[in-house]
């Protein structure tokens, strides 16, 4: 019995320390990302990558940028937070549930900041990204109608 939850123990803490590790990486790539590192961004793109993380973190962080946006900053915190709780020795109850939850605050908070301040298409997109963008513009058009009605209508319809 106390090798079982000795081996659990070493087994949250790798979780704990790939969590970590991926945080560390992803919040680098993510916080050093230039724009003209990568030739589909610029049309001169940078002789030598100016990303700390290389070639694969200009990539890593183009995409998160380029899906969520802004929002995408909150997906190292989180690896962060799940870390620590490996470390700890707790381990995650309902996973499946956690992670369905992260997703649908990444959507929220892209969704949020596409459509406050400034309602620019461009300054919307680099916000939101491209799911804040398209969530946005279905609660809230630039018309300031709001969608949400229709929205609600077609929930309801799908979750009876």
């Amino acid at each position: 019995m106390a090798s079982r939850s000795s081996a659990e123990a070493r087994f949250n803490e790798m979780r704990g320390f790939a969590l970590l590790a991926g945080a560390l990486f992803l919040a680098t790539s993510l916080f050093t990302f230039h724009p003209s590192d990568l030739a589909f961004f610029s049309s001169t793109p940078s002789a030598r990558v100016q990303n700390l993380c290389g070639v694969a973190g200009a990539y890593l962080a183009a995409g998160v940028r380029t899906v969520l946006g802004l929002a995408g900053y909150l997906i190292p915190a989180v690896f962060l937070l799940w870390a620590v709780a490996g470390f700890l020795g707790k381990p995650p109850s309902k996973r499946y549930a956690q992670v369905i939850g992260f997703l649908g605050f990444c959507v929220a908070s892209s969704s949020l900041l596409s459509i406050l301040w400034v309602q620019d298409v461009t300054a919307r997109a680099y916000r939101g990204g491209l799911v804040g963008f398209i969530s946005g513009w279905l609660s809230y058009n630039n018309r300031r109608k709001p969608r949400v009605h229709y929205c609600n209508k077609v929930c309801r319809w799908h979750l009876m």
